[in-house]
């Protein structure tokens, strides 16, 4: 067997997402891949068995620093069903693409699914107390009784989707919540995400000043159209209670018939119970927990928990690392 790991090309990458990563519930769009193959941070590899594609990671290189170090996490690591269990194809990929890649130094966190903890134990990875919890909404059963408010907010202004000229707003705010060096790549990154074509972007003001936003993209676009909240920052749970009806709402609007979101299963219950009272439910295959290999450095009082509802695509730092000692 000829195990061969390189820089993927674009096809590649197309047909492990959309082919591939279904099977495993996880859901992208080509706007994802476009973005994903584009973006300046992110190494991807794949890996070959003889002449087969066999399976893909993305190496996320964040512009945060910690102590003058870089900021890394790993994503969307996928070995295809037929080659998994035999602990070949996995950990070669990992060793060429992550390991060779990484020095003692750098931060690494990312989030892992419960069924491969153990694997990334065994890596020197350690579990942090945090847990992410994926919610599906099926847009088709909606209340639409419930939105009526929502739409008046849009009219008024109180609720706002954000055109590129008022960007600012948003860096701003960022600027405040990602402090120091290691918020450096969280705006840098957002900033980003919010220039996809295909991302709709609301934002909640209190005397003229933004107290919020949320940015929903297409994560499916198969069988169903799909999209995905990602992420969700407000200074309190009922402004991101507006935001997410103003995202449902918008996505409602656009013919979407799913919508999903990751949330933080820490001092978040008033937010889930909001989430329940709108439909969504717990997709309890879906939960993720956040793993680092400097874990014992983390703690829960940072100023981000409180203001996070919604997390950033799963491809990239979790925003739990502004906590770090």
């Amino acid at each position: 067997m000829n195990l061969t790991v390189y820089p993927i090309n674009q096809q590649e990458l197309t047909e492990l997402m959309l082919e591939d990563a279904p099977k495993l519930g996880w859901y992208y769009s080509p706007e994802d891949i476009e973005f994903y193959f584009n973006h300046r941070g992110n190494r991807i590899f794949a890996i070959r068995v003889n002449t087969v594609l066999a399976g893909v990671v993305i190496l996320h290189r964040s512009l945060s620093y910690r102590y003058n170090n870089p900021v890394y996490s790993v994503g969307f690591f996928l070995v295809r069903e037929q080659y998994r269990g035999k602990k070949l194809v996995g950990p070669k990929l990992w060793h060429e693409a992550i390991t060779v890649n990484l020095t003692a130094k750098d931060l690494v966190c990312f989030h892992s699914a419960e069924r491969a903890i153990n694997y990334y134990e065994k890596l020197g990875f350690k579990k942090t107390p945090f847990i992410d919890l994926l919610y599906v909404l099926n847009i088709n059963n909606l209340d639409k009784n419930q939105f009526k408010s929502t739409g008046d907010a849009l009219a008024t202004g109180v609720l706002k989707q954000i055109k590129p000229s008022e960007f600012k707003d948003i860096d701003h705010y960022n600027k405040d919540l990602f402090c120091g060096s290691l918020g450096l790549g969280f705006c840098e990154f957002i900033d980003d995400w919010m220039q996809r074509s295909d991302a709709t972007i609301v934002a909640y003001y209190e005397q003229e000043k933004l107290a919020g936003y949320g940015i929903s993209t297409i994560c499916q676009r198969t069988k169903k159209i799909g999209y995905r909240i990602s992420p969700l920052y407000a200074n309190n749970s009922l402004i991101a209670r507006t935001l997410l009806k103003g995202l449902v709402y918008l996505a409602y609007q656009n013919q979407g018939q799913l919508l999903e979101l990751n949330t933080p299963a820490s001092n978040n219950r008033e937010f889930r119970q909001i989430l329940q009272d709108l439909g969504f439910v717990e997709d309890k295959g879906g939960r993720s927990i956040i793993v680092c290999n400097q874990a014992e450095l983390i703690h829960e009082n940072s100023a981000i928990a409180q203001k996070k509802f919604c997390c950033l695509p799963l491809e990239y730092p979790p925003e739990i690392i502004m906590g770090l000692d």
